[in-house]
């Protein structure tokens, strides 16, 4: 079947790769872009629907995802930025990891349009603010029509030098529709795919340089190269750095309650 749709990612023509079923009733052709590997639903107009509740039911690793990716990103951000520094969760859904990484000791705050702000209330992003030194957006680009104009806006937003982000990736080849689980078409919230050559392609569309670290996916600008480099390349700095995040670094657990309670 032809097809001449556009990649969002790189510019190239897609190609269709096979029909699917959303939501149990929607068809629509998942197409393959050859030259960067994006894939991604076509003509998504199921979405008011599948939103209907922001945080689908079958999502049963949510509370683990948050608990894990906040061990592991704490190190590298202490590394980088040390005790100071400003946060941002992008798609923060319920806060969770805001409050998570504010419970750490990094002063983290909350953004997400589509989701009510559950755990850390009195910590939404103001683009007021201070300008931010990096953001998250965990689990965000695979439910984005176009992931580099939704990063694009997080950067001119907040004017972040460090994105973190987490999707699945394939491999080689787009899977087949029953070999892949994160697909969830049966949810109809995930429209777009990746693998590594993909991601690689958006951090060259936004100049930025791309690492990939323990399922969590890094893009920064050059002038962090040196630090990100010394943590990805050494087990030793990886070490040092969560032993100094261990005793530098103070829960703003108690603090955050004092600033809360005197704002009532």
């Amino acid at each position: 079947m032809e097809n001449s749709s556009v990649c969002n990612i790189c510019g190239n023509l897609m190609e269709y790769c096979f029909e699917v079923k959303v939501l149990c009733k929607y068809l629509t052709n998942l197409n393959h872009c050859p030259q960067c590997g994006f894939l991604s639903l076509e003509n998504p107009d199921w979405l008011d629907e599948a939103y209907s509740s922001s945080i689908v039911l079958s999502d049963t690793g949510l509370v683990m995802r948050n608990l894990t990716i906040s061990k592991q990103i704490a190190p590298l951000l202490f590394h980088l930025f040390g005790s100071n520094g400003m946060f941002v969760d992008f798609a923060g859904g319920t806060g969770l990891l805001v409050r998570l990484m504010r419970d750490v000791g990094f002063d983290f705050y909350w953004h997400d349009p589509f989701c009510t702000n559950i755990h850390a209330r009195g910590f939404e992003y103001d683009p007021g603010q201070s300008p931010v030194d990096a953001i998250t957006a965990f689990e965000v680009l695979e439910h984005t029509i176009d992931p580099v104009d939704f990063l694009n806006e997080t950067i001119e937003l907040t004017g972040a030098g460090v994105i973190m982000i987490s999707t699945e990736l394939y491999k080689s080849y787009p899977p087949k529709a029953e070999d892949w689980w994160y697909y969830s078409f049966e949810t109809g919230q995930h429209i777009s795919f990746f693998n590594r050559k993909t991601l690689e392609s958006i951090a060259h569309r936004l100049n930025y340089i791309y690492k990939p670290f323990n399922g969590i996916h890094v893009f920064y600008q050059e002038k962090y190269s040196n630090k990100v480099n010394s943590y990805f390349n050494s087990k030793v700095v990886k070490f040092i750095s969560k032993y100094k995040l261990n005793k530098s670094i103070s829960s703003l657990t108690m603090s955050d309650r004092k600033k809360l309670l005197n704002r009532v």
